[in-house]
């Protein structure tokens, strides 16, 4: 686990006390292009956070580093980047038991959790770049100069609309 967090004692005595000291290593705060080098060597990326996490661009990041990802419903970029089943797992937000059904999923079935990082990846190579972030924010803005709303120019992704989502948007 990389990071450091209000829970951080909790979750030392939960690995004592459940005698998994060899199995999960608490690697604490580092940069970020040392958390990159273990994304990108990780086959599975648990996103826990909940809604105070606000867009988790490390959602991006993972995705980007061809992690399957395991996300708490509840984090802003998940509805928008993640297809559940598609490029990655949606459990909900504080279900232990639905956060333990995914993870052990993708650990029983190592080609599904390879297929779901490839597609995250794709997700961001193809569709949430740079590149055509760019191009539409300049499709978008020309439509706005124009007196047009723009609003629905583009169905999905960058520069889409986004809804208000409500708190129990999954399930």
């Amino acid at each position: 686990m990389i990071g450091t967090g209000e829970i951080e004692e909790e979750i030392k005595a939960l690995i004592a006390e459940k005698g998994l000291e060899d199995q999960v290593k608490l690697l604490g705060s580092m940069p970020t292009e040392k958390v990159r080098e273990y994304m990108e060597q990780a086959g599975i990326f648990l996103f826990t956070s909940d809604k105070q996490e606000g867009w988790g661009a490390v959602l991006n990041e993972s995705m980007n580093s061809g992690c399957a990802v395991v996300a708490s419903h509840a984090i802003g970029s998940v509805p928008f980047l993640l297809r559940d089943k598609e490029n990655g797992l949606i459990y909900k937000d504080r279900d232990v038991d639905d956060l333990y059904n995914k993870v052990k999923y993708l650990l029983d079935n190592t080609s599904e959790q390879k297929r779901m990082g490839k597609a995250a990846y794709l997700t961001l190579a193809q569709q949430w770049n740079a590149e055509n972030a760019a191009k539409r924010f300049v499709e978008l803005s020309k439509a706005i100069i124009a007196g047009e709303d723009g609003a629905d120019l583009f169905p999905d992704g960058v520069c889409s609309k986004a809804p208000i989502m409500k708190n129990n948007w999954y399930r």
